[in-house]
């Protein structure tokens, strides 16, 4: 456990992770990861998987930083997933996120890019001070089509 009652992910996590992706709630926003990607996550120095877990309940929420070994301590927050969407648990959790990226973790830029049509959770963000960057137009190919993102930031001194 570190700070804030947030955990980092444990080789005894991973099948419960696999299931966290595969949520149709989190298919159609997430990157999936795999057990091996999953697994080599928890074994990098680059990246951790923090999870939200009260205490004896399930999963509650996960996300996956990377860059963590960045020499411009700019860190991407580039997997953030709720198992149950609308009832509070990502606004409880991403500011625990927020607090271990920029003091454990020394963050001096914490960044993500969200798909354009992702409205909660841009709601989300903004509200925490994220802001908007810009757009990468066609940056990905989700099922079969290119798609956007935007990538929202926010910096150490705007918390």
């Amino acid at each position: 456990m570190v700070g804030g009652g947030v955990l980092v992910a444990a080789p005894g996590d991973v099948a419960e992770l696999c299931g966290v992706f595969q949520l149709p709630h989190v298919r159609d926003f997430v990157t999936t990861m795999s057990a091996s990607e999953i697994d080599e996550a928890i074994e990098s120095e680059d990246d951790v998987l923090l999870l939200s877990r009260e205490s004896g309940q399930p999963l509650s929420a996960l996300a996956h930083l990377t860059g963590l070994r960045n020499p411009h301590r700019s860190i991407e927050l580039r997997r953030f997933a709720v198992v149950e969407a609308g009832k509070g648990h990502g606004r409880r959790f991403l500011p625990a996120v927020m607090t271990e990226a920029f003091n454990a973790y020394h963050a001096q830029r914490l960044w993500l890019d969200v798909f354009p049509d992702n409205e909660r959770a841009r709601r989300l963000y903004r509200s925490l001070g994220f802001v908007e960057e810009g757009t990468l137009r066609n940056a990905y190919i989700w099922n079969g089509e290119p798609k956007s993102v935007v990538v929202m930031s926010i910096l150490r001194e705007e918390l």
